[in-house]
């Protein structure tokens, strides 16, 4: 074992004397402090504007029948009648008019609605 230590042992002794001093570090100038750029703006995101509404246009005469129903009622096809006066297609016054609750209206009755 003695000689598997002496292998490592360090033989050189340095001279304290000899060994230079380490220089002093250099004086730091004052750096400026960092600005950091204000935040991108965000813009909002443009109003969504609604399309107007289509523009219905008023049926033309001859195709248009108008009817007095007695009672609300409906039907898949025909749509739907209120209690009252009702525009509907000639096609649909034809089903409707078979009806007892449905007569074709008085010029009274289309003036007072």
């Amino acid at each position: 074992m003695r000689e598997i230590n002496s292998e490592f042992k360090n033989t050189d002794s340095v001279n304290l004397e000899s060994v230079e001093p380490v220089a002093e570090p250099a004086a730091v100038e004052p750096v400026a402090p960092v600005v950091e750029a204000p935040a991108p703006v965000v813009e909002a995101p443009a109003p969504v504007v609604e399309a107007p509404a289509p523009v219905v246009e008023a049926p033309a005469p001859g195709l248009t029948v108008t009817l007095y129903s007695t009672k609300n009622l409906h039907h898949g096809v025909h749509g739907k009648l209120i209690v009252g006066v009702n525009v509907v297609k000639k096609d649909s016054a034809d089903f409707w008019l078979k009806t007892k609750k449905v007569r074709i209206a008085t010029p009274d009755e289309i003036a007072n609605a």
